[in-house]
């Protein structure tokens, strides 16, 4: 009997006092969310872009960081050191939301032409461009854009105008001064390692006859002697050529090279014999990061947010 009467006790003690508070406990502790859905969605569901191929005329839509590997693929040597690509992946991906962002009520986000947007290489003219390098160009430019996914050079919380150029005159341009506009993040700085570049300087003589022709293109018509033809020079700080006049009419530094085919507007012009000479400095608009000036940096040791914070004045780089 006295066996039977303690685990009776034993067993109303459980179910009277030690039910009730498990129970309690159970009410009260907070539960966990479950993050697991929302982690799955961004993996199956990548930010993307609308991509115009200018060759079709047709729309495409892919992974923004595929569309960031094209772009560095066809706008910087994959050779250059790994912080340089990184830096130029970011300034891709900053430049595609700008580009995105004014192009809302459009078909398409950015296209893969340099003449509006940014260089772009889809796969297939990688392949053909790189041949047997190919694969081992992608896999460090695709390293580097990974590193770097998301990140976005910010001024006063908003993407910035991320343009870039092949190499400066040694001082970067003033986009205000050149585009005309805002852009306080867009300012000249020195960019001293450009002039150890091999394609620092380039030479281009046009003949008398030629400059006739090629300044028709711009409804210019020249007559008269010749060291008369193009005067009044007008450069920014930067050195870049702003305007001039061509036979009395004021054109812009950018026509004149379009018109003869200068790789910048950084130029000295010579005359001799009927003949224009002009020697002519870096290559490129001159304005945001210079891409032999990011991949001097990196030689130096520097990282890809030192050259994005060099280049780009009083902005910030954050993810996306």
């Amino acid at each position: 009997m006295k066996g039977i009467y303690i685990p009776s006790i034993i067993l109303i003690f459980i179910c009277m006092v030690l039910f009730p508070l498990l129970s309690m406990n159970k009410t009260v502790l907070p539960q966990q969310p479950d993050t697991s859905s929302s982690v799955s969605d961004k993996t199956e569901q990548p930010e993307t872009l609308r991509v115009l191929v200018t060759e079709t005329d047709k729309v495409t839509v892919m992974p923004a960081k595929d569309y960031v590997i094209g772009v560095v693929l066809a706008e910087m040597a994959a050779e250059n050191e790994i912080e340089a690509l990184k830096a130029q992946a970011v300034v891709a991906y900053t430049y595609a939301l700008y580009k995105a962002d004014l192009r809302k009520a459009e078909e398409y986000d950015v296209t893969d032409s340099s003449k509006t947007d940014q260089a772009f290489l889809s796969p297939e003219k990688a392949k053909e461009r790189f041949q047997d390098n190919y694969s081992k160009y992608l896999e460090k430019i695709t390293q580097a854009v990974e590193s770097v996914e998301n990140q976005v050079i910010t001024y006063q919380g908003q993407p910035i105008l991320a343009s870039c150029h092949s190499i400066s005159g040694g001082r970067t341009e003033s986009a205000e001064v050149l585009w005309g506009g805002t852009y306080p993040y867009l300012k000249p700085v020195e960019s001293a390692g450009d002039i150890l570049s091999p394609k620092y300087l380039s030479e281009v003589t046009v003949s008398a006859e030629e400059m006739k022709t090629k300044l028709g293109t711009l409804n210019i018509t020249l007559d008269g002697e010749c060291d008369k033809w193009l005067t009044d020079f007008k450069r920014s700080d930067s050195g870049y050529v702003l305007n001039l006049k061509a036979n009395g009419t004021e054109i812009k530094g950018s026509e004149l090279r379009t018109a003869l085919g200068l790789r910048s507007t950084n130029f000295d012009m010579t005359i001799t014999d009927n003949n224009f000479k002009f020697t002519v400095r870096g290559y490129g608009h001159g304005v945001g990061l210079s891409q032999y000036g990011a991949q001097f940096m990196a030689l130096q040791g520097s990282s890809y947010t030192d050259i994005l914070n060099w280049y780009y004045t009083d902005c910030i780089i954050e993810t996306h």
